[in-house]
């Protein structure tokens, strides 16, 4: 069972598009290499697994996630959005390491926590966030949605939801 959260991404480096997406038993993120053929089952290869937990269960806190060339080095790196307890969760960067074939990710570095998400934000699963260079500097950014429902104001209305999208320019 998929949850949603799901991107194609050069993952493995051979030039061909890979399915990664999250299941409702996975302990990380699952792996289906490319290239895909009408027609043929599709193959998962291995769950990338940069949970901070080691109990062996399911980590619910993966909120959404993305992949990006974050340090520009020429490999496919892995953002993570992760809702931890203790206020520790936030946008993560999981740098890769490896080399051809599948990455090898390095510990999670915080790139924006509670403080500059909102708590909200950062354990909601209805905001999300990509990765892209916003402004034609050559460098990833960050693109964030912020949202809220508002109550109605009577049971025969409907609710307001009000929507902001918040931009983290590299520098």
């Amino acid at each position: 069972m998929v949850q949603g959260f799901v991107t194609v991404a050069d993952w493995t480096g051979d030039g061909a598009p890979d399915l990664l997406f999250r299941t409702a038993f996975s302990k990380g993120i699952v792996v289906a290499p490319g290239p895909f053929r009408e027609g043929e089952p599709i193959r998962v290869s291995r769950e990338i697994d940069f949970t901070p937990s080691s109990r062996g269960l399911p980590d619910f806190s993966l909120a959404d996630f993305a992949v990006a060339d974050w340090d520009r080095d020429g490999k496919p790196d892995l953002l993570v959005r992760q809702g931890l307890p203790d206020g520790k969760g936030g946008l993560y960067w999981y740098r890769n390491l490896g080399g051809d074939g599948m990455p090898e990710l390095a510990e999670g570095k915080l790139l924006l926590g509670p403080e500059s998400l909102g708590t909200n934000w950062a354990t909601s699963r209805v905001p999300g966030f990509c990765v892209a260079d916003w402004n034609g500097d050559g460098w990833p950014d960050l693109v964030l949605t912020r949202d809220a429902v508002l109550p109605a104001a009577a049971p025969d209305k409907q609710a307001d939801w009000r929507g902001t999208v918040v931009v983290y320019l590299r520098e």
